[in-house]
């Protein structure tokens, strides 16, 4: 999970086979969508991409070709995953010199387009190679009301790794990093079509 060293994408490949059969991390899977369940931190981003039914196409498929991982010590294993429930995916983070591998497998993809208010959402949890223990949705809604589409990323969690659990105070900014960045990349994918390498 933790390596001074990138890991290769063979290293990656048989992490990701290795927890398809491992079970989640928690026990609400789904919660997300409800009552968020007692014992973890929360955190949520919700900013404006802009209005009307362009823009919430253009977030949507921003969504499902994974472009809120487009940030620059963040890496999405593979962008080549078709988002759809039973996925797993690997997340390579980098940070204070040190790479971990988290993985998670998609819960739900929510395709509302129909509804008011529309919404493309994706949900996944943790599984035993994470650093954390929770669940997170990233979300389009377009509210027809004022013609509004939003980004919304919410995810509840706590500590999952002894690693991580011992270095908290200094670890528990990166989660929180990570959404303000992500909300900057679904931005860019929408307005500029921008990619960062």
């Amino acid at each position: 999970m933790f390596s001074l060293r990138q890991p290769t994408d063979d290293d990656i490949r048989r992490a990701l086979d290795a927890q398809s059969r491992k079970p989640f991390t928690y026990a609400q899977v789904g919660a997300i969508e409800g009552a968020w369940p007692a014992g973890f931190l929360t955190n949520r981003v919700k900013v404006p991409l802009g209005t009307g039914k362009a823009v919430f196409d253009a977030a949507a498929t921003a969504l499902r070709n994974w472009r809120q991982f487009d940030v620059d010590w963040v890496r999405l294993c593979w962008p080549s995953i078709a988002p759809e429930p039973g996925a797993q995916v690997g997340i390579l983070a980098r940070a204070c010199g040190v790479w971990a591998l988290s993985v998670s497998r998609i819960v739900a993809v929510i395709d509302e387009c129909d509804a008011s208010p529309a919404r493309y959402a994706i949900i996944y949890g943790t599984l035993p190679q994470h650093v954390e223990c929770g669940e997170e949705r990233f979300q389009i809604e377009w509210n027809r009301d004022d013609d509004t589409v939003w980004y919304d990323v919410q995810a509840f969690y706590r500590p999952h790794h002894p690693l991580v659990r011992w270095t908290w105070p200094l670890t528990r900014r990166f989660p929180r990093k990570f959404l303000r960045e992500s909300a900057e990349a679904m931005r860019r994918a929408v307005h500029h079509g921008e990619r960062r390498a």
